[in-house]
């Protein structure tokens, strides 16, 4: 399959990988439709010479499919892997921001909240900028003193799953900053 510019300018892309399952499927599909159960009985019937001979035809196409997939399980589980580190890597890295936490300003309290949970605090961002400001919650140092309380009245959230949350995730921030103490 062809690279798509996407992919060039970012190599994250995940453009090549979904082509590339839908190859393997389309693959996958006209071998089965191809070589069925019912086709394969045809197939001796006309010609046995065809299924039995190790170096035919056949047997060579279905060794090198064999080799084929081998490398492509293979080179999926070391993509699968390093897919894996970099999460990994990243999360270390995560913390590490996030032990130094009490030097975050507003804007990167706010970059930091965006980001939490797969982004599902981003409807609460103009609240939560505004309650802060409005608070004087500018140093990241006061994050884990803000409670479920300071979301409701400073922050005028209402929903109780996404202050419990937030709540959860100020106090965790303590908990980086210990850690990073023992360490």
């Amino acid at each position: 399959f062809d690279d798509h510019d996407d992919e060039k300018s970012d190599p994250a892309s995940l453009v090549g990988l979904h082509e590339l399952q839908r190859c393997i499927v389309e693959k996958f599909t006209t071998f089965r439709d191809a070589y069925d159960a019912e086709k394969l009985r045809q197939m001796c019937d006309k010609n046995p010479e065809s299924l039995m001979n190790p170096n035919g035809e056949l047997q060579q196409m279905l060794r090198r499919y064999e080799n084929d997939l081998q490398l492509l399980i293979e080179t999926s589980c070391n993509f699968d892997e390093c897919v894996k580190n970099t999460v990994g890597e990243v999360e270390e890295i995560v913390r590490a921001h996030e032990s130094r936490y009490e030097d975050w300003d507003l804007d990167m309290i706010m970059q930091w909240i965006e980001k939490l949970d797969n982004g599902d605090f981003k409807p609460y961002m103009k609240q939560l900028r505004d309650g802060f400001e409005k608070a004087g919650i500018t140093k990241g140092a006061l994050l884990p003193n803000v409670d479920y309380l300071a979301l409701t009245t400073e922050c005028k959230i209402d929903s109780f799953p996404i202050k419990k949350k937030l709540e959860k995730h100020f106090e965790s921030l303590k908990k980086h900053a210990t850690s990073k103490l023992e360490l």
